[in-house]
C-alpha cells in the first residue's frame, strides 16, 4: 500500500513538471486550518475469518494544510476518536471466556495526507488525495471475579485508516462545488487481550482488516465569506460515513 501511495504521488509530480500549460511556482507560506467531524461505520473481518462486525468510530480533529507548490498540499492531523465494535465479541481461548462489551473507548489520532488539483479543463478539475489516519492504542483494565477465582484483564486495541480518492469536480456553480469520485479504503488493526487469573496467564492477539476494499466519496464544499470554506463529505460500499468540515485559508 505505501508503494500505491509513493507512485500515485510520483505520477501527479511529473504530469505537473512535465505539463506545457502549467509553470510550476513554490508558494510563500500560505495555509489553512480547520476543524471536521466524522461519523464512520466500517464492515471488519478478524484473522481467522469467523468473526465479523462493524467498527464504530467519531472521529473530532484539526487540520492544518500546508501548500508546498501551486498544485500540492500537505496536511497534518491531529485530534480525538470516540471507537467501538458493533456487536460484543467473545474471546473463548484466554483461562476464562471473556466478552468485550459495545462501549465506547477514546483515544487520539494522528494522520497526514497529500492533496493535488493537478488538472483542469472548463468547469471541471481533477483531484487526487491520499490519507493516513493511526488511531492510537488505547487499554482498558478490568476485574474477573467469580465465585472460586478472581484475577484481571488488560484489553488494548488500535488501528489505522489510509484512503486514496481520485476526484471529479464541478465549478460551475457560483459558491458550491459539487465532487464524486472513487475511493480506496484500508482499516486494519490489532486486539489484544491479556488475562491473569491468580497463577495462570492467558493471552489472545486478533489482527483485522476491512471486508470491502472500494468505494466511492461524494459532497460538496461550499465557500462562504472571503475566506471560509464548509465541505460535506459522504462515504458508500467500503464505508459508511459522513464528515463535515469548516476551513479558514491563511
Amino acid at each position: 500500500m505505501k508503494k500505491l501511495f509513493f507512485l500515485v504521488f510520483l505520477l501527479i509530480f511529473w504530469f505537473q513538471l512535465f505539463s506545457a500549460e502549467k509553470e510550476i511556482t513554490v508558494n510563500d507560506l500560505d495555509f489553512t486550518t480547520g476543524l471536521r467531524a466524522s461519523y464512520c461505520d466500517t464492515k471488519i473481518v478478524f484473522s481467522d475469518d469467523e468473526i465479523e462486525t462493524s467498527l464504530i468510530y467519531m472521529v473530532l480533529a484539526l487540520e492544518v494544510d500546508f501548500d508546498i507548490v501551486d498544485f500540492l498540499s500537505i496536511g497534518v492531523i491531529a485530534g480525538y476518536n470516540w471507537s467501538r465494535f458493533e456487536n460484543p465479541l467473545s474471546i473463548t481461548s484466554l483461562p476464562l471466556s471473556l466478552e468485550i462489551e459495545e462501549r465506547a473507548n477514546r483515544s487520539m489520532v494522528f494522520g497526514l495526507n497529500l492533496k493535488s488539483e493537478f488538472f483542469s479543463s472548463g468547469d471541471f478539475s481533477i483531484f487526487a488525495k491520499a490519507e493516513f489516519i493511526y488511531f492510537k492504542l488505547f487499554k482498558q483494565e478490568r476485574e474477573v471475579n467469580l465465585s472460586v477465582v478472581s484475577g484481571s484483564a488488560t484489553i488494548q486495541h488500535w488501528f489505522y485508516r489510509a484512503t486514496l480518492d481520485l476526484i471529479l469536480k464541478y465549478h460551475g456553480f457560483q459558491a458550491i462545488v459539487p465532487f464524486l469520485g472513487p475511493q480506496v479504503n484500508i482499516i486494519g488493526g490489532e486486539l489484544k487481550v491479556t488475562e491473569d487469573i491468580e497463577d495462570i496467564t492467558g493471552e489472545e492477539e486478533l489482527t483485522h482488516h476491512q471486508k470491502n476494499l472500494f468505494g466511492m466519496v461524494g459532497g460538496i464544499l461550499y465557500d462562504f465569506g472571503r475566506d471560509w470554506q464548509a465541505s460535506l463529505e459522504v462515504n458508500l460500499f467500503s464505508q459508511l460515513s459522513i464528515t463535515i468540515g469548516i476551513f479558514y485559508q491563511f
